[in-house]
């Protein structure tokens, strides 16, 4: 999304830009936040990993893939400087992030990291399948945030099986590999979002204590009576199944391509 890059986030962003919701909008945000550190995670192992590369369909499938989560860390970032118009800072708990990533690069084997890439694609296809079936619902009082969710989704759904694929090509992993990198990955992003949430909500409702511990008791009633946890687990752990292929999580043509969003 050309025009996208080229447009400015804006500084006028009202504390509670998602559905009028500042717990849900701190959710967003924290999720803005990591965004980049991610992704610039996945184009350093997909990069390392196309070295020696045969399968030419499936290298210059990677490169568009790079290259769409370039642009997705460079808007992402662009939209992390309106939030700290606001915040002041950007929230402890990514420092950690960012020292597991640097430790997993000197520590992991390329094939684990690779792995480890396929597993966050997945979730990511998963929460983009859920979030564009559900995008008619969403508010935002912000245009930019609302075109980039929505791109960002779309684009990840497009390229959801691309990490797999070269992780295949590389040599498969058992189901019990899979279901524990899945677990490590749920353990750690769910870490990370429950320390980064409530850190961003508490600077919004003027380090009140007593109002964050408010609005994030009422929120969790209303997400517990609105998500089927079961269902998303099961979602989740497709991936440890030998048959699994992200070909399988989405009928495309169901939510719009990418580039119909261009």
């Amino acid at each position: 999304m050309r025009h996208l890059l080229q447009q400015e986030a804006g500084n006028e962003l009202p504390a509670a830009w998602c559905n009028s919701s500042a717990t849900m909008t701190s959710l967003m945000e924290a999720v803005s936040f990591v965004t980049p550190l991610l992704e610039n995670f996945f184009i350093s192992t997909v990069a390392s990993t196309l070295k020696g590369q045969v399968d030419f369909p499936l290298a210059q499938r990677c490169r568009e893939f790079m290259h769409e989560e370039a642009n997705h860390s460079r808007l992402h970032n662009k939209f992390n400087a309106s939030v700290l118009e606001h915040l002041g800072k950007t929230p402890a708990a990514l420092r950690w992030v960012q020292q597991l990533l640097t430790g997993s690069r000197k520590h992991l084997p390329l094939s684990a990291r690779l792995l480890l890439v396929a597993v966050l694609e997945h979730i990511t296809g998963i929460l983009s399948k859920a979030y564009l079936a559900t995008e008619s619902q969403w508010q935002f009082h912000s245009a930019f945030a609302k075109q980039l969710f929505g791109w960002h989704a779309r684009e990840e759904l497009a390229h959801r099986a691309v990490a797999f694929d070269l992780c295949l090509s590389k040599g498969a992993f058992g189901g019990f590999t899979r279901a524990l990198a899945m677990l490590g990955v749920l353990f750690v992003g769910s870490l990370y979002l429950l320390t980064a949430v409530p850190w961003i909500l508490y600077r919004k409702t003027g380090r009140s204590l007593s109002r964050t511990l408010v609005l994030l008791a009422r929120f969790i009633a209303s997400a517990g009576a609105r998500l089927h946890c079961m269902s998303i687990l099961r979602q989740l752990f497709m991936f440890a199944r030998p048959s699994y292929h992200p070909d399988q999580l989405v009928d495309l043509v169901h939510v719009g391509r990418a580039d119909e969003t261009k």
